[in-house]
């Protein structure tokens, strides 16, 4: 999961790690899920930036409004 997050905002993508990757409950539902046969590692990395990259993309045009 370490390399999942690349928005282009080096500053959010520290803090979007940092709280996935110290989220033991994250990360046990990921590998579970995996085990179980339900979830794509790949598929799910590739989610979970588009959604940390929308997410980024949406605050800082709110930040950027008066």
């Amino acid at each position: 999961m370490s390399d999942w997050i690349k928005t282009g905002n080096n500053y959010a993508d520290s803090i979007l790690m940092d709280r996935y990757m110290n989220d033991p409950i994250m990360i046990a539902l990921v590998d579970y899920l995996e085990f179980k046969g339900i979830l794509n590692q790949d598929e799910f990395a590739q989610f979970v930036n588009e959604h940390c990259r929308a997410d980024v993309v949406t605050r800082e045009k709110l930040q950027s409004e008066p």
